[in-house]
């Protein structure tokens, strides 16, 4: 059936087909409006492609960015909220029931490296759903769209890992948490969750950590000013950045380049190696 451009096929599957394994209960598509929460409850599964868009997945207690193209894994283990940001999201779905195989048994978000052959496999499971022998077809198909899914999945990483690269580069930029969280992509509250999962801190205390280690760095190998030095790691204002300095260090810059041992300052040969 059609509602104002979404789809669904809704096999009737046999009795018997419900005890023989997996079986395929629908397939679809829809255009997920903005902001829109979807809370998922057992006893089925569900495996949606979100092939355009990003939001989140939120179940035990954990937030699971959800960047197109992406798979999310809905088993009926447990319970779980998912839904687009303010933009919206494009999805495929199929809702199944049965031993799967191969099917995580917690809610989780598979990143999708070639979103094409997934994209083929739900066509085929809409046909086969479609078709006369719906049960048995379906079933195939089903485990096909696993198959997919699972072989272009890209290889797993923390979801942080860019969060945190994308903070280090723009770290001497004046910018607000809020400008950093537009350019990641992410809303600020989301932002500072992120950071604080993987660094225990906050985004700003993340960012003054990374501008003291380069703003070390500088001192112990350049004959730069303080005065240069705050401003090249993001300090416009040298007595700030001087505050700050020795309130985390305990020494003033100045101090803290001349007390340093020798053993501590690459020699030039190891710069040039490290260049």
């Amino acid at each position: 059936m059609t509602t104002r451009g979404d789809w669904a096929v809704l096999p009737r599957p046999d009795p018997a087909d419900l005890r023989a394994g997996a079986v395929c209960l629908g397939t679809g598509g829809r255009r997920r409006p903005g902001r829109a929460r979807l809370v998922w409850r057992p006893p089925r599964h569900a495996l949606v492609f979100v092939t355009t868009g990003r939001g989140e997945l939120t179940a035990g207690g954990r937030r699971t960015p959800v960047v197109g193209p992406a798979a999310v894994w809905l088993p009926p283990s447990c319970g779980g909220v998912y839904g687009p940001d303010g933009a919206g999201w494009s999805e495929l779905w199929t809702h199944f029931s049965g031993a799967a195989g191969d099917v995580p048994a917690r809610p989780a978000v598979t990143a999708i490296a070639d979103p094409a052959p997934v994209h083929a496999a739900f066509a085929r499971l809409a046909a086969a759903c479609a078709g006369p022998d719906a049960g048995a077809a379906a079933a195939a198909a089903l485990r096909q769209v696993i198959v997919a899914v699972h072989r272009q999945g890209a290889p797993p990483r923390d979801p942080t890992t860019g969060i945190l690269h994308a903070l280090r580069n723009a770290a001497a930029m004046p910018w607000s948490i809020a400008q950093h969280a537009e350019r990641v992509g992410l809303p600020v509250a989301q932002l500072r969750d992120a950071v604080a999962a993987a660094t225990g801190g906050g985004p700003r205390e993340y960012i003054t950590g990374v501008r003291l280690k380069r703003a070390t760095e500088l001192l112990l190998t350049t004959e730069l000013r303080v005065a240069a030095v705050a401003a090249a790691v993001g300090y416009r204002d040298q007595a700030y950045f001087t505050r700050v300095f020795t309130r985390h260090f305990g020494v003033s810059p100045a101090r803290f380049r001349r007390e340093a041992p020798q053993a501590a300052r690459p020699t030039r040969k190891g710069l040039d190696h490290a260049s």
